[in-house]
């Protein structure tokens, strides 16, 4: 425990005093020792430590500034196998929440995801389905953020453009028959006229039921005056 404080230089001046007066050991190897160790435990190995933590912090600071690294990549494609299992470089809607929470950060959108994916505005073909590079450009803009389109990047894009093509080939045949967006729009719209139509009918219900007590209670008086209309007369009246 001594020793262990003494990594951390809190009072090491205080022990060393007390080394050196002491009788059992002459000052010089007492002050030999004391300072030999303070250099090489606190000087050089917590300084490694810092060093290290100060190296691991730039790096992912350095990754982060990068945005999608080659290894990003290779992980979402890794991901993306376990989902289209046939290599189709398609995975239908339905399949997309979990695709995107189980793939690692930087990529990962956690659930619930069901805004952030309506708000990719992905596009989706015949039969629901999305493809690869949709989706993995998608998760690109949104970690690189909005960038001014100069010269050389509108260069540098149809470069990727060209190159994207020749690997998936099939993705400029594709026809876009709706967007993310759109299902979520659809989807809150055939939320807001079920409700209305749960309100209506339970008016409507009310309405009718009330209609039905109303008419009841019309044909009892009705009844209740015939009864008595019909009913004889008392001879001593």
């Amino acid at each position: 425990m001594l020793l262990f404080r003494l990594t951390t230089a809190a009072a090491w001046n205080e022990i060393l005093h007390v080394m050196i007066n002491s009788p059992v050991q002459r000052q010089f190897v007492s002050f030999t020792y004391m300072t030999s160790y303070i250099v090489v435990a606190y000087i050089v190995i917590i300084n490694m430590y810092v060093a290290v933590i100060l190296e691991n912090f730039h790096e992912a600071q350095e990754q982060e500034l990068a945005g999608v690294t080659d290894e990003d990549v290779d992980m979402f494609y890794e991901v993306w196998s376990n989902y289209d299992v046939k290599a189709t470089q398609f995975i239908t809607y339905d399949q997309l929440s979990d695709f995107l929470n189980e793939l690692k950060s930087p990529l990962r959108i956690p659930k619930p995801n069901a805004v952030k994916i309506a708000a990719l505005n992905l596009p989706l073909s015949d039969g629901n389905k999305l493809h690869c590079l949709d989706v993995l450009e998608a998760l690109s803009a949104v970690i690189v953020g909005k960038v001014t389109e100069s010269e050389p990047l509108k260069k540098l894009n149809g470069e990727v453009y060209k190159m994207s093509m020749k690997v998936f080939p099939i993705r400029s045949t594709l026809e876009t028959i709706t967007t993310t967006l759109m299902i979520r729009k659809e989807f809150k719209a055939a939320l807001t006229i079920q409700k209305a139509f749960r309100k209506w009918k339970l008016r409507h219900t009310h309405t009718t039921a009330k209609k039905k007590l109303e008419r009841s209670l019309s044909s009892l008086r009705k009844s209740l005056r015939s009864l008595r209309s019909s009913r004889p007369t008392s001879p001593l009246t």
